[in-house]
C-alpha cells in the first residue's frame, strides 16, 4: 500500500460527485449466480472514517448502521457491515468529516452522498461483510 497523507486522501474524496467506476469482484452470493469484474478508475487510500449507512438489506429490511470505512477513493469507498447487501442496492451514506478535511468540503462537518453497492465480500467471521460502493450524487446539506 502506498504511504499517502491525509491531504492526498481528501483530494480524492472531494471528487466523489464526479462519479467513477465500481472496483473489485463480487464474491458474495446474491442469488444471481453472477460475478462482476470491473476496473478501478481511482486510487484507493486506506482511511478509517466513521460512517453511517442507511438503506435496505438483502431481505428488503430497512436499516441504519454505524460502521467505519476501510478505504476511500474519488469514486467510492469500502466499509465493513453486519448486513448482507445485494449488488445494485442504493444506499445513503453520512460521513462525519475530521477537521483536517472540512476545508475541502466548504467548512461542513458532515458529507452526505448516495451510493451504489458494487461489491460484497463475505468475511470468515459470521455476519461480517466488506461492501464496496460507488458514489452517485451528493445529498444536499440541510440548512438551518
Amino acid at each position: 500500500m502506498d504511504a499517502w497523507t491525509l491531504d492526498t486522501a481528501d483530494v480524492y474524496i472531494t471528487e466523489a460527485a464526479r462519479g467513477g467506476g465500481c472496483t473489485g469482484r463480487q464474491t458474495a452470493d446474491n442469488g444471481s449466480g453472477m460475478t462482476a469484474q470491473m476496473t478501478s478508475r481511482h486510487k484507493r487510500v486506506g482511511l478509517s472514517l466513521a460512517l453511517e449507512v442507511a438503506g435496505r438489506d438483502a431481505a428488503g429490511t430497512r436499516f441504519a448502521e454505524h460502521t467505519r470505512t476501510l478505504n476511500v477513493s474519488g469514486g467510492g469507498l469500502c466499509f465493513e457491515s453486519r448486513r448482507n447487501l445485494l449488488v445494485g442496492t442504493r444506499l445513503d451514506l453520512t460521513i462525519p468529516l475530521p477537521s483536517a478535511l472540512r476545508a475541502r468540503f466548504g467548512g461542513r462537518d458532515v458529507y452526505r452522498v448516495r451510493a451504489l453497492v458494487c461489491r460484497v465480500e463475505q468475511r470468515p467471521v459470521p455476519e461480517q461483510f466488506h461492501v464496496g460502493v460507488r458514489f452517485l450524487d451528493e445529498i444536499e446539506a440541510r440548512r438551518a
